[in-house]
């Protein structure tokens, strides 16, 4: 009975689609999902320095990994305040999110800028800003 089942059995070609379906069920053929980083600006001299471990900790519960911390457009308080910089970048870290520092001034905004490398909206027209 066996070895009337092996000889009227599935076809090389019907045992080599199950063996490859059992496998693309048992190993991931296109790898691990792309994480994506989720990250926002925080303006350190917009709140007080004892909340900002408490608002690190809110932006993690709601699914940001990242911050970017900025001084607003006081971009010498880096330099003048070394310790608080340290400190957001620590309670960025212990509550679970990356941190960046980014030193941002306006002024950068007001640079002549060449029309060849400038954004153009829908209609071809060049918009005079940064954003989209």
């Amino acid at each position: 009975m066996l070895a009337k089942r092996m000889r009227g059995g599935p076809s090389p070609l019907r045992l080599a689609a199950l063996l490859l379906s059992m496998l693309s069920l048992s190993t991931p053929i296109q790898g691990a999902a792309t994480k994506v980083r989720i990250s926002a600006w925080y303006w350190l001299n917009s709140a007080p320095r004892s909340d900002w471990e408490g608002d690190f900790v809110t932006m993690h519960n709601l699914g940001f990994t990242d911050v970017v911390l900025c001084w607003g457009i006081d971009s010498a308080a880096f330099g003048k305040r070394i310790d608080d910089s340290r400190y957001a970048m620590e309670m960025a870290h212990k509550a679970g999110i990356g941190a960046y520092i980014l030193l941002w001034h306006p002024y950068a905004n007001s640079l002549e800028r060449n029309p060849k490398y400038m954004q153009v909206d829908s209609a071809g027209r060049l918009l005079p800003t940064f954003d989209v």
